[in-house]
């Protein structure tokens, strides 16, 4: 069996999420897991490049919505039973938004 090469550990995120490459070409897709350095998405749309993208994710912590915003860079992609699955890298987010995530994957179980 492989051995475990992830920097930081995954929370699972069941959540619907829409990505923008640049200003005009936006998917719909599904957030798998995230978290401090990144996510998995899954979506019916292949990622054919590694273009920078925009994404939104709203974290639910303590029963109250935040929304972080940041850049990410789509580091692999796979196929895996019909669906597009792909890592992507976060690369541009401001001290506000990474409190954010750093206070939803500490608030798991």
């Amino acid at each position: 069996m492989g051995e475990e090469r992830r920097k930081y550990p995954r929370l699972n995120l069941d959540q619907c999420i829409q990505l923008s490459f640049g200003k005009e070409k936006f998917i719909d897709a599904v957030a798998v897991n995230i978290s401090q350095n990144g996510i998995l998405c899954s979506s019916s749309v292949p990622i054919d490049n590694l273009d920078m993208m925009f994404l939104m994710i709203d974290l639910n912590i303590n029963d109250e919505i935040k929304t972080i915003k940041c850049e990410g860079l789509p580091m692999y992609h796979k196929s895996v039973d019909g669906k597009n699955m792909f890592g992507i890298q976060f690369l541009e987010m401001d001290e506000t938004a990474a409190g954010t995530l750093k206070q939803y994957l500490d608030s798991a179980p």
